[in-house]
């Protein structure tokens, strides 16, 4: 059954956003199902896996509701998938004050300010790979 959840193969022309849109997508799905997560994501994020699994792992832990998200295979983002993958580019673009626009209704200041260093770190590896 969790075969069916693994990583396809990683190409060069992959986006960052969409390969964290599939990272995202895997890791929630199978975590829900108790699968270690890590060894799926790793051929999509390489090195930069542990630093995504402590800012999935501190979203779970913060968000206010069970996490929705789409199959892998889906065109379109849930609203749960925008706002974690919005906190990353945001990072990314190192725009705090848009980042605390964004999860400001679902998160209070310090759990963004949590889940912003933690999105940091994540755009920091992935930057160094």
């Amino acid at each position: 059954m969790l075969s069916r959840f693994a990583a396809p193969p990683v190409h060069p022309d992959i986006t960052a956003h969409g390969r964290l849109t599939r990272a995202l997508r895997l890791w929630v799905l199978l975590a829900c199902r108790r699968a270690n997560p890590r060894p799926t994501v790793a051929p999509i994020l390489g090195p930069a896996v542990p630093a995504f699994a402590a800012f999935m792992d501190l979203a779970v832990s913060l968000w206010p509701e069970p996490m929705l998200v789409f199959p892998p295979c889906a065109a379109t983002l849930s609203p749960d998938e925008s706002v974690l993958l919005g906190l990353l580019a945001t990072a990314a673009a190192d725009d705090r004050a848009a980042a605390d626009r964004l999860a400001e209704e679902l998160l209070d200041a310090s759990a963004r300010s949590r889940l912003w260093q933690a999105a940091t770190r994540v755009t920091d590896a992935l930057a160094a790979d």
